[in-house]
């Protein structure tokens, strides 16, 4: 293990902190045909929601049907958004050698894991916004209401989903099969994050359909999002937990 003394500056931590997002940036820049790899899925967003919604918005629908299909677009929100944090799943695991050396330099490497987590975050929430708008143009006559509700629980519920998937790859990184095979096909930490991704649609999906058809939908709504907020901060707060105690422990 190798230990450093770090000097505890907040200007030189926001450098650092901006130094490994530009580097996140110029990586997925050359790495074009990876990063639309990672984000494939969440790329279809738009075509699944607009094609769900097609359908239903072509039959005549009770209130309950209205409410279903309200269900129907959250669980397959979150299914695909969740599919795709792939990236902050091997986030470690594709240093390689590289982090290694990374850790050795005589400041806060774990800085690093914040800036994978904003770039993966950013882009995430900037594809999952133009799938909304997208989706507002070609079916105006969805509820924006209802649409931006969607949107907010979405971005909330992924942003600890991705917290959770980073998680998983620090407490139990492949450097040194991804250093021998280049390649993350097999790679357990993916299948954990998608697996939890699923599980977590289901949970949200069920409350939803629960508190939908027996609540009005303002009460529902609220319902949802007191359980995904503490969801963030509880997954906010064992990441940061998780990276303090492990991070400098982390060997090849």
């Amino acid at each position: 293990t190798v230990e450093k003394v770090h000097k505890s500056k907040k200007g030189t931590s926001k450098n650092l902190f901006v130094t490994f997002l530009v580097k996140e940036w110029r990586i997925a820049r050359r790495s074009i045909n990876q990063l639309l790899n990672d984000y494939t899925i969440l790329i279809a967003l738009p075509f699944f929601m607009y094609m769900l919604n097609y359908i239903f918005t072509n039959m005549r629908l009770n209130s309950t049907g209205n409410q279903l299909v309200l269900v129907f677009n959250i669980i397959i929100a979150l299914l695909l958004v969740t599919a795709s944090n792939t990236a902050s799943a091997s986030s470690i695991t594709t240093e390689g050698t590289e982090f290694v050396i990374m850790k050795t330099a005589p400041s806060e490497t774990r800085t690093m894991a914040w800036a994978k987590i904003a770039f993966n975050l950013l882009f995430s929430t900037g594809i999952i916004l133009i799938s909304f708008l997208l989706f507002q143009i070609a079916l105006p006559s969805f509820s924006a209401t209802h649409r931006w509700l969607i949107f907010l629980l979405v971005i909330t519920l992924n942003a600890g989903h991705i917290l959770w998937s980073f998680q998983i790859d620090l407490l139990n990184p492949k450097l040194s099969d991804y250093a021998a095979t280049g390649s993350l096909s097999g790679n357990p930490n993916i299948a954990k994050s998608i697996a939890g991704g699923f599980a977590l649609s289901l949970v949200f999906g069920t409350v939803a359909a629960l508190a939908f058809l027996t609540t009005a939908s303002s009460l529902a709504w609220a319902v949802l999002f007191l359980l995904a907020v503490p969801f963030v901060l509880l997954r906010l707060y064992l990441f940061n937990s998780y990276l303090k105690a492990y991070f400098i422990d982390i060997e090849f």
